[in-house]
């Protein structure tokens, strides 16, 4: 029972981190080995003692490794880490934030394409440190240049509470191997709820 307790309270810890994760793929799939890594600015929850639920902004790296076993199906394994510093102010009877605090992140997953020749439309499932999610991406071009999606958490935030949080995002590849990410945030259908957004810059290493 205390394995269990301790168990629970550490996935309350670890989903609580409000920050849209950074995608420097594509839609599209190509077969074999793969490797992307991307520096990004963003703002997410703090989940430590003096900074859980408050805002911080800052930088965080992020390293993905997949293998596709086809143009259809791949998986991936990815781990992010970084670092903020608060970003509102302090309102009276609130207690003292921590003045900074870290990022962690990480995820394991499958993304499953349909390639046409000028078009990819994929669905992309993880489960991780952020929750349990899926991506919906639209990606244009036969190298493609543009990749569209929206993100549906399943489970993020506090585990007593189910919603589906969602975050549009633009991947834009103007180099072969050069990817930009942008996301304003992550959008939830309740009172008080504030986006987190997310810009980076990504490359592919392999």
């Amino acid at each position: 029972m205390r394995s269990l307790k301790w168990f629970g309270a550490l996935l309350i810890l670890v989903t609580l981190i409000s920050c849209v994760a950074p995608f420097y793929g594509t839609a599209r799939i190509a077969k074999g080995f793969h490797v992307n890594s991307g520096i990004a600015v963003c703002q997410f929850t703090g989940v430590m003692m003096n900074s859980a639920s408050w805002p911080y902004i800052g930088p965080r790296a992020d390293v993905e490794v997949g293998y596709a076993f086809s143009n259809s199906f791949k998986t991936h394994l990815r781990a992010g880490g970084g670092w903020g510093w608060v970003s509102r102010e302090r309102e009276e009877g609130e207690s003292t934030p921590n003045s900074q605090t870290f990022l962690l992140d990480g995820a394991i997953g499958i993304q499953i394409a349909h390639p046409h020749k000028y078009s990819t439309l994929a669905l992309r499932l993880e489960a991780g440190l952020g929750g349990v999610s899926t991506d919906l991406m639209f990606g244009i071009g036969e190298a493609e240049w543009l990749t569209l999606g929206g993100r549906v958490y399943f489970f993020k935030g506090e585990l007593a509470q189910f919603y589906l949080p969602v975050a549009p995002f633009i991947g834009i590849h103007p180099l072969p191997h050069l990817s930009i990410f942008a996301s304003p945030g992550t959008f939830a259908f309740y009172e008080d709820y504030k986006p987190f957004f997310s810009v980076g810059v990504g490359y592919k290493l392999k």
